[in-house]
């Protein structure tokens, strides 16, 4: 039985495909489109991965899904603890108790279990765990189950990075260039 889906119709490649092998050689997507698959022929460096949204889909210009939801800076004596003072109130940083927080390493470092919890500070949180926090740290929040949420440490690819023949990556991206004249991929466009 088939499918009949405008989702599977225009989203997976069926809108056209580009080889590609040199190293001077830059693919870009026909204007409205997107590249949604890149098929690796051989193992591959890429040079340029440039996408439609930086924050959710790997690249070269930045590193998606690094952030989470928001970031806050602790603003308190470095130390153990499962307190957390921030620069900024609770209200205004949209933190709510069942948030996971996170280090600039993506490193889980627990669950927000309570909002001001000895009712004298809205500058800060309790976790879930006792962590080692450190003063001016930046810490990433993630609301668990949140439609269009942003995860936390994913990495930048760098000119260079290298994709082993025969893998398949997806996203949204407008342009890729691979690194050197033994590098071939197929990309595909679609919506």
């Amino acid at each position: 039985m088939g499918i009949n889906s405008t989702s599977t119709a225009y989203n997976f490649g069926q809108m056209g495909s580009a080889f590609l092998s040199a190293d001077d050689n830059t693919v870009t997507c026909p204007e409205g489109m997107a590249i949604v698959a890149i098929t690796f022929i051989t193992d591959s460096e890429v040079n340029t991965l440039v996408a439609k949204d930086a924050n959710l889909f790997p690249n070269t210009a930045g590193a998606a899904h690094t952030k989470g939801n928001f970031t806050r800076t602790v603003n308190q004596t470095t130390g153990d603890s499962n307190l957390i003072e921030f620069d900024d109130t609770n209200a205004a940083s949209r933190v709510a108790i069942g948030d996971e927080v996170y280090d600039v390493n993506g490193v889980l470092f627990g669950t927000v279990t309570a909002l001001d919890p000895n009712d004298d500070n809205p500058n800060e949180i309790q976790i879930s765990a006792s962590n080692t926090i450190t003063d001016d740290e930046v810490l990433s929040f993630v609301t668990p189950n949140a439609i269009a949420s942003e995860g936390v440490g994913g990495l930048a690819l760098t000119n260079g990075t290298t994709f082993a023949g025969g893998t398949t990556i997806y996203g949204r991206w407008d342009s890729v260039k691979l690194n050197d004249d033994d590098s071939s991929a197929i990309v595909y466009f679609g919506y």
